[in-house]
Order: structure tokens, then sequence, then C-alpha cells
């Protein structure tokens, strides 16, 4: 098991809306794409990621955390906490995607309910839920 690294977030006004965070072997790019103005109800945040590591996994965990509280709406994976849907600032979603060594991984959209101001601070990735 690798060792824990405490991710850092670097702002960087040359990315369009793009919060960077990296831990352990994955690094992690949120955008947001769409708010729930003109009579939308959810908040649309692309995520990609990359694998940067020297072995294949079949699972991975994403931890996305918001400035206010979001109600988890779909994504390409499976909910895992708040697992009784309630609102969070923090959401933890299982993925199971197969990457190699060195893959590029669009995740797709992670789709939520809650207030048009709401943004995320940061984001990470980890194999099997363990860093």
């Amino acid at each position: 098991m690798a060792k824990y690294e405490k991710p850092m977030v670097i702002a960087n006004d040359e990315l369009a809306e793009g919060v960077f965070a990296a831990s352990g072997c994955y690094v992690v790019t949120v955008e947001k794409k769409q708010t729930n103005g003109e009579g939308r109800q959810d908040l649309r945040f692309t995520v990609r990621a990359s694998h940067d590591a020297n072995h294949t996994c079949s699972e991975q965990y994403l931890t996305i955390n918001f400035t206010k509280p979001v109600e988890y709406r779909s994504s390409n994976g499976t909910i895992v906490s708040p697992a009784d849907g309630s609102a969070s600032s923090t959401l933890v979603i299982k993925f199971n995607y197969w990457n190699n060594p060195s893959d590029n991984i669009g995740m797709g959209d992670v789709i939520v309910f809650g207030d048009e101001d709401t943004d995320y601070t940061s984001a990470s990735m980890t194999d099997n839920g363990k860093e």
C-alpha cells in the first residue's frame, strides 16, 4: 500500500473552473458544467482522472467535496456515502473502471441537487477505497 499524502489544492486561473488535486496514484480534475438555473434543479460536474502508477485497478472511489450540502442524483458510479441519500457536503462514489498503469479516465458527470451558488472545493480518488 502506498503511503498516504494529503491532497494539495491548487487554484489555476488558466483552467476552465478547474480544481486540481493529487493524492496517491490519481490526478483528478473537476469542472462545473451546468448550474441549476433556467428551471433545472440540478448541478452537473464533469470528473476526469489520470492513473499514474505501476499497477492496474478495477475499482475506484471518488471523494468530492462541495461548498454546501448537496443531494446526490446520478453518475457513472454508485453512491457509497451518504448511503441514505441525505444532503452532505462530501460525497463518496464507487466506480468500476478497469484502468492500466497510465490511463486517462473520463469518469463522466456527477449530478447533484443543491443551491445555485454551490461549487466543489476538492476531489480525490483512490484504488479499492484505500490510499
